[in-house]
């Protein structure tokens, strides 16, 4: 990667020179600024964000709603987890007793035997890039460069920086500016500090301004999102739009679709089950077999940066899902039946 990165230092100096900074922040605030402070959820599937505010600890929900409140709670190491019970429930620790909390703020009875039987499953983090790599003094003005799976990158001098989540990466540059870069490294300027975590749930972030905490919305798309019941999809290769198809990558979409999926390197063939319903591609095959029939799709299944990446709209389809492209927001929605 080093050697890479040296035959492209030229190239990496001029974009770096030529980050653009927009004085307009295209965020709305969905929570105001009013808690003390605000962590990130466990698990994108729980849109809850603990909250400490006047004592109290809690959650609230994507919309601010109050899901629950307990006194003198340490919530800094709480959250949301999704169990091999296939349930979520939060660990709360309030000093000596530690409670295992469902989202509607009931405590859970067997606790104990939930956390030494059944464990946490741990969600792996998605990032939509190869490598991030920072030079220069920890806690002074440092170099991050971003090394993206399309052979793209940038540089920029910044305090900190997050990983890229929902097509931005937050940011403090060196000037003290607080915002986020886009994939071309542009800069957008906002007039209030963003969690380095990212724009990661529902394309929510954690903000800090005049010491009080809230959440704001990404409200520009320089990506293509896809929800599937209204769940965002997170995907470590961002979608491509190819003859004005979307393809995502294939594993995360099947899973998504709650199918099972198979793959088999010697024919390149996917095979995804679901129910009654088995589909199965080939890469650089325009068929699509459901069921054993044939069916003729617009683009084939390719690879893109080392990822396998299938049609959405085809796949989805097949499994009997309805699926709408919201062009003013790019995101591809797709209802499951």
């Amino acid at each position: 990667m080093k050697k890479i990165i040296s035959l492209l230092s030229v190239f990496a100096l001029l974009v770096a020179m030529s980050v653009c900074v927009s004085a307009t922040a295209p965020i709305e605030w969905v929570v105001s600024p009013e808690y003390d402070a605000l962590y990130t959820p466990g698990t994108t599937k729980t849109p809850y964000f603990a909250f400490e505010k006047d004592g109290k600890g809690g959650y609230i929900d994507a919309s601010g709603n109050v899901l629950f409140s307990v006194d003198s709670a340490d919530m800094s190491a709480s959250a949301f987890h999704e169990y091999s019970d296939g349930n979520s429930y939060a660990i709360i620790n309030q000093g000596e007793r530690i409670s295992l909390i469902k989202d509607d703020g009931t405590p859970v009875a067997n606790a104990d035997s939930i956390l030494s039987e059944t464990g946490i499953r741990f969600e792996p983090e998605i990032n939509e890039l190869v490598r991030r790599e920072t030079t220069g003094t920890p806690g002074g003005v440092q170099t991050v460069t971003y090394i993206f799976r399309n052979g793209n990158y940038f540089s920029a001098d910044v305090l900190a920086a997050g990983d890229f989540h929902s097509g931005v990466a937050t940011a403090i540059t060196a000037d003290g500016a607080c915002g986020f870069f886009d994939t071309n490294g542009n800069f957008t300027q906002t007039d209030c500090k963003l969690d380095l975590t990212g724009f990661y749930y529902e394309d929510l972030c954690i903000a800090e301004k005049d010491g009080k905490y809230g959440l704001v919305k990404l409200t520009i798309h320089p990506e293509i999102s896809v929800k599937v019941d209204g769940g965002k999809v997170y995907f470590d290769q961002l979608p491509q739009i190819v003859n004005d198809r979307t393809l995502v990558p294939l594993r995360a979409i099947f899973e998504a679709l709650g199918a099972e999926v198979n793959w088999d390197a010697q024919t390149r063939t996917v095979t995804a089950t679901k129910a009654d319903t088995t589909i199965s591609l080939t890469i650089d095959s325009d068929q699509l077999y459901v069921n054993g029939t044939a069916k003729t799709i617009d683009v084939a299944a390719t690879i893109i940066n080392d990822r396998t990446m299938v049609p959405v709209r085809a796949i989805s389809e097949a499994l009997a899902c309805d699926v709408l492209w919201l062009g003013d927001t790019r995101t591809v929605q797709i209802t499951t039946k």
